[in-house]
């Protein structure tokens, strides 16, 4: 069975982490810029992390095997120093152009702020011009009238919403955002965010159409193998490979094409490792047995 890790810091793993996540079947996985600590203090040391996660950490993946893609923005924490957001806006339709970006994200609301809303509909904009989804972090503090308005500006910036996945939902924002009729994506974190146990339960109740399910790995907590990890619980806890593989695979890789096509590098090779897991007893891979 093959994955897509659709929101994962890989630049912050080691090399050794990365070997691990292409042996437990992960083929792409897509890496959006963030904070780091505090807000950033120039313009240029955005630039300076885009462009490395543009050029040496895809080649770093690469060398491994492993699809990497990024997607650039201003995120919600840095949004409230308008100079700074203004000039690397006016800066990111270029970055946006490169092939290695496939979206603009992660952005979104957290203190709600006048200045976070400019920056969050500026995005959105550049991301319609440049034909790219956007990947939305739903705010943590006010988590429901932070997610009502976020959608209420998707809404008046006429923003498509199978263009839009918003990560962080749970079982208290699962209605609003399918409501909304976006993506959404569950935070595989069982210290900060979901269990797979928890998810698994979730996604009963659910099911898995506009579902993806990611690590977040290498913010503050965060498995590089959550999404195996959770592929394997949902298959021990009776769901059909197919919606598995839905979930894990098919979905991230629609949502993301789009925009861009995901390089999945080694996806002929995972295919046949999936027939020959077919042709046995259990629906992963053998390097699966790895994940515990």
């Amino acid at each position: 069975m093959r994955f897509i890790d659709p929101t994962v810091f890989a630049s912050r793993r080691s090399y050794a982490e990365l070997e691990l996540m292409t042996a437990a079947g992960l083929v792409a996985v897509v890496e959006p810029s963030t904070i780091y600590g505090a807000p950033r203090r120039f313009a240029e040391t955005f630039l300076d992390d885009y462009e490395r996660l543009i050029g040496p950490e895809r080649q770093r993946a690469r060398k491994l095997g492993l699809g990497y893609a990024t997607a650039v923005g201003v995120p919600a924490a840095e949004a409230n120093n308008p100079a700074i957001a203004t000039r690397v806006l006016d800066m990111l339709p270029g970055y946006l152009a490169q092939e290695a970006v496939v979206a603009v994200g992660e952005i979104g609301l957290e203190q709600g702020t006048e200045a976070e809303e400019r920056v969050f509909v500026r995005q959105l904009r550049l991301a319609r011009q440049a034909s790219l989804p956007v990947i939305i972090a739903a705010p943590t503090r006010d988590r429901r009238e932070g997610l009502l308005r976020t959608i209420s500006l998707l809404l008046e910036e006429g923003m498509p919403a199978n263009h839009v996945l918003i990560n962080g939902v749970a079982e208290d924002t699962l209605p609003l955002v399918r409501g909304y009729g976006s993506w959404y994506g569950l935070t595989i974190d069982a210290e900060t965010h979901l269990s797979p146990t928890r998810a698994a339960q979730l996604l009963r109740h659910a099911g898995v159409e506009g579902a993806m399910i990611h690590s977040a790995a290498g913010r503050i907590h965060g498995d590089p193998l959550a999404v195996p990890r959770t592929a394997r619980a949902l298959l021990q806890a009776g769901f059909p490979a197919e919606e598995v593989e839905r979930l894990t695979y098919h979905n991230p890789k629609w949502f993301f094409s789009q925009g861009r096509p995901l390089p999945l590098p080694v996806a002929q090779q995972v295919m046949r490792s999936d027939r020959a897991a077919a042709a046995g007893n259990g629906h992963l891979p053998p390097v699966a047995v790895m994940i515990r």
